[in-house]
């Protein structure tokens, strides 16, 4: 693992082997740039994606579908499993379901002993902002009602820019949550780093995409709540993993900067010779499942 406290690390750019060999055979297999692609088809290849991988999937002693707060959710309970985390996927608000992040729950929910609760927001652009937001909230609000203990709210992607702001309105709410994962977060819609200059495209997630994201996921004109520039202070304790080779690993380690400054406990990760979305990737890439680990023994330590 390359794993690293100091979010000022430069970007070293070298790719990891299993990396490279994953995205070889990616290369193998031309598709339309996602930001040429509908709502409807992009979620179309996302969903055929996870569900094309040649992997075994991880057994879980408990999995069963529900509703809290009238939101979907899909709720893992390993064996001797104990407190509870709730997890946000990604997918830019357009794409991801509980379908496709279930190998990344069940690894979790495994690594952590928790009660792993995965929430199935509605997506964009038929729900904009802040609908996502609003569901996720809602069933961390009610898990936290009724848990005996400290919730870890975890995040993936643009699940980690929801998550984060979750965390925010629930420090504002004085709401006690036991910790903070975000796993390769969005949290900036500028897409004005070097990192999202220098890994526009070739490496799983590409910049113009997570334009076609935003515009999406926001009504026209309107400004996404920021996350950079404004006061972090009372976050509970927080983990932040970023990729050395994703567009958002600059302002992903910005924020664990700023979380820093602003006094709040931070474990930060980086992966230099990685890429978007690494974790999901974890049946070819090593790495992938030490992060896995990462997140899994933080959530525990938390809960």
């Amino acid at each position: 693992m390359s794993g690293t406290d100091d979010a000022s690390e430069p970007i070293r750019q070298r790719l990891d082997p299993d990396t490279a060999a994953y995205l070889e055979r990616l290369k193998a297999m031309p598709v339309a740039p996602l930001h040429l692609c509908t709502p409807e088809e992009a979620r179309e290849r996302h969903e055929r994606t996870a569900a094309s991988i040649q992997a075994p999937v991880e057994p879980v002693e408990r999995v069963a579908d529900s509703v809290i707060g009238g939101i979907p959710v899909r709720v893992y309970r390993p064996r001797d499993a104990k407190g509870v985390s709730v997890f946000v996927h990604g997918g830019g608000w357009v794409t991801g379901s509980l379908d496709s992040y279930d190998r990344l729950a069940r690894a979790l929910a495994n690594r952590s002993a928790t009660q792993f609760i995965s929430v199935d927001y509605a997506l964009a652009p038929e729900a904009k902002h802040p609908v996502q937001l609003d569901q996720a909230f809602a069933v961390l609000r009610s898990v936290i009602g009724d848990a005996g203990s400290p919730v870890v709210l975890a995040g993936d992607s643009a699940g980690g820019y929801l998550a984060a702001l979750a965390a925010l309105r629930a420090r504002d709410e004085g709401l006690r949550l036991g910790g903070l994962a975000l796993i390769n977060p969005v949290i900036d819609p500028a897409l004005d780093t070097p990192s999202s200059r220098l890994h526009a495209e070739g490496y799983r997630l590409e910049t113009e995409a997570m334009r076609w994201y935003w515009r999406h996921f926001l009504e026209a004109g309107e400004n996404a709540p920021r996350l950079l520039g404004r006061d972090l202070s009372g976050l509970p304790d927080t983990l932040v993993v970023t990729a050395g080779f994703d567009p958002l690993h600059d302002e992903g380690a910005e924020f664990a900067r700023r979380l820093g400054v602003d006094r709040v406990p931070i474990e930060y990760h980086d992966y230099p010779g990685q890429v978007h979305g690494f974790l999901r990737l974890s049946h070819a890439i090593r790495e992938g499942r030490d992060a896995q680990d990462v997140v899994g023994r933080f959530i525990r330590r938390h809960a």
